[in-house]
């Protein structure tokens, strides 16, 4: 969440390159609204139960073991 709220992406180039100052403070300024977004994104979904601890994902038990033989692979 942090990295896609405080990337600039190819354009970063263009605006330090034409208007370096502004673009400096623009970055600064998305950095901290992305660390705090992903704070409070942290905060948000770390709470048990808010949007429910049950999924649908299989879980195996750790120990388990499919090997394929060498020669599968290839």
């Amino acid at each position: 969440m942090t990295c896609m709220i405080a990337s600039s992406g190819d354009e970063a180039f263009v605006m330090l390159a034409l208007f370096p100052a502004q673009a400096a403070l623009l970055m600064l300024g998305l950095a901290a609204v992305g660390i705090l977004a992903g704070i409070a994104t942290d905060f948000v979904f770390r709470q048990p139960g808010l949007f429910g601890e049950r999924h649908e994902f299989e879980l195996h038990q750790p120990g388990e073991c499919r090997c394929f033989e060498r020669i599968q692979i290839l």
